[in-house]
């Protein structure tokens, strides 16, 4: 059996704080050795470069308070906090939402 959280993180370009929330998802989903946030914005269309960085993942049974704890830590200590935005869907639900809403 399975609950699937769906993550989205956008950035602004090389803002470290993804690295450090991508280490917390795998130590708490016990996701090792395997990367739990996959950069995707290298694949956008058109013929310019994608101006963000774009992040996802989909995790199991997501402690979803702690996350979104998680998160608001590292919006502080962003580059660009204004600019670092996360998306969660839950399998059930229709819509992401931003984990600042949750």
């Amino acid at each position: 059996m399975s609950y699937v959280q769906n993550i989205i993180v956008i950035t602004a370009y090389e803002d470290t704080v993804v690295q450090e929330l991508d280490a917390w998802l795998v130590e708490e989903q016990q996701i090792a050795p395997r990367s739990a946030l996959v950069q995707v914005d290298q694949y956008a269309g058109g013929i310019k470069a994608f101006e963000a960085d774009v992040w996802v993942g989909a995790c199991n049974y997501l402690k979803i308070d702690a996350f979104v704890k998680f998160v608001k830590r590292l919006k502080v200590k962003s580059c660009y906090p204004e600019s670092f935005q996360v998306f969660l869907r839950d399998e059930d639900e229709d819509k992401f939402v931003d984990v600042e809403q949750r």
